[in-house]
């Protein structure tokens, strides 16, 4: 195997009283393919970020090609020699597919301010150059589509190889994926595959945090399994899928003392009856089979319930089921509005639709003088009310009105 690429010793970071990277320490040789997995919470892409400068590790050491790069900026990290992908796509939108290739290139490309703003020859010639180099990068990762179009014409899968090209772009000599398969699928997942190995043939070692398991065991040459912050096993393979540790982090230990616990409370009760737990009686459940050897049903007796409609007071059922039947068919207005939403309105919120439940459970051409809160009837219901107003003897009657205003 080729030299130590990349060296972290006793790395650790906490986020106030939370330590996330705790004493970790593993290495990554030359044109190696490592995976880093765990269970979610493993701090998998905390090391990461600190491995590249995103975070400022509280203790420990990472060293690239021989060179402490502990603490330095991002950008620094970066022009020595390592690039990342990301777990969700940091592309540009707006950019074309070899606009975003190009942007990779910024760090190796020789030009200056002046020769930006001039457009010199050296500037026309960098340019030139990074458009011939982001093709053959398309090239290599297999994008076909029309590299013209703004990248977020593309499917996701298309984009994830945009963003390696982008990353391979830099040549660099170790490149981090975080997480590369999420989101793609079988046949997505067997083109970036073959991907990384060519990748790794080019002497670029490839660093990869991922949770498809098949993916992993068929690519990696080593398995780092971090738990907690810490790494709990590193080996081949082979080695970590019979691991006992890696077993225990992904699928939990079984608790052996509980477990003989619960066989003797079961052993102790009797079918139906009671068992003691710490010196008290308690009911024990019965589970379906001991239901049908007592010649009860399989299913568990559920307590009766009422429903909340049934609880209301005998008077108020009926007009709650009316109630109920507006409130689903007809909008309820915000305080202050009716119910198209014009502000000062005849009615107002619930009043509106308790006012028309009582209107239809009493007869036609009857109605209230004035609404609940108080406001005044439409002038139409008001005339339509006033043949049940009370009026003096002297005054004639108008005689009574058509319940819906039409005359005879």
């Amino acid at each position: 195997m080729s030299g130590v690429l990349l060296d972290v010793k006793d790395m650790a970071v906490s986020f106030g009283g939370v330590r996330a990277v705790d004493g970790l320490t593993f290495s990554v040789h030359e044109g190696e393919v490592l995976s880093v997995i765990g269970p979610n919470g493993a701090s998998k892409t905390s090391a990461f970020n600190c491995i590249t400068g995103f975070y400022k590790p509280s203790a420990g050491s990472v060293t690239f090609h021989g060179v402490d790069i502990t603490g330095k900026r991002p950008a620094r990290i970066a022009a020595s020699g390592i690039a990342r992908t990301f777990q969700n796509l940091r592309l540009f939108g707006d950019l074309t597919v070899l606009d975003n290739v190009r942007a990779g290139m910024h760090v190796r490309i020789k030009q200056n301010f002046l020769d930006a703003m001039l457009h010199t020859p050296r500037y026309w010639r960098g340019e030139d150059a990074a458009t011939d180099e982001a093709h053959q990068w398309l090239d290599f990762v297999g994008l076909q589509y029309d590299r013209t179009a703004p990248i977020r014409t593309l499917a996701y899968g298309e984009q994830r190889r945009v963003e390696i090209a982008r990353a391979l772009a830099r040549e660099p000599r170790m490149l981090l994926l975080d997480e590369p398969a999420a989101g793609l699928n079988h046949g997505e997942k067997a083109r970036l595959l073959d991907l990384m190995r060519r990748i790794a043939r080019l002497g670029i070692a490839v660093v990869l945090i991922e949770h498809d398991m098949g993916l992993v065991m068929e690519v990696s040459e080593r398995i780092v399994v971090l738990s907690h912050g810490r790494e709990i096993a590193d080996g081949t393979p082979a080695e970590i899928s019979s691991d006992p540790a890696v077993i225990e982090a992904y699928l939990g230990a079984e608790d052996e003392e509980a477990h003989a616990e619960a066989e003797r409370i079961a052993a102790e009760a009797g079918p139906g009856g009671t068992t003691e737990v710490n010196g008290e009686h308690r009911p024990r459940h019965q589970g379906t089979a001991s239901r049908l050897r007592q010649g009860g049903s399989p299913q568990r007796p559920r307590p009766h319930r009422p429903r909340e409609r049934d609880r209301r007071p005998a008077g108020q059922q009926w007009r709650g089921k009316v109630h109920d039947r507006l409130g689903g068919l007809r909008p309820r207005a915000a305080p202050g509005r009716d119910r198209h939403g014009v502000r000062g309105g005849h009615h107002e919120g619930d009043a509106l639709v308790d006012r028309r439940a009582r209107n239809r459970a009493r007869p036609r051409g009857t109605t209230d003088l004035l609404a609940a809160d108080g406001a005044r009837e439409p002038p139409a219901r008001r005339l339509r009310a006033r043949q049940h107003v009370d009026r003096p003897a002297d005054r004639p009657s108008l005689g009574p009105v058509p319940a819906h205003g039409r005359t005879a």
